[in-house]
């Protein structure tokens, strides 16, 4: 049970750490889009766009982004 646990709280952690990563590649922390950084970002971040564009997350996913990024 705790394994259960423990892989839902890491699975949070990695969706909410998405707004920040996505606010320092706008603010160009990562290089730019063609970069080592900034692919490996896209890369490890793809599975969070998935969702958010495939499923009903759509909406706390955007409305969670735009507090980093209200632009």
């Amino acid at each position: 049970m705790k394994w259960v646990i423990w892989q839902v709280v890491l699975g949070l952690l990695y969706v909410l750490s998405s707004g920040p990563m996505v606010l320092m590649a706008t603010k160009g922390h990562f290089g730019k889009s063609d970069s080592v950084g900034g692919r490996l970002l896209v890369m490890v971040y793809r599975p969070v766009r998935v969702i958010y564009r495939h499923t009903p997350l759509r909406t706390p996913l955007g409305m969670y982004w735009h507090l980093w990024m209200p632009k």
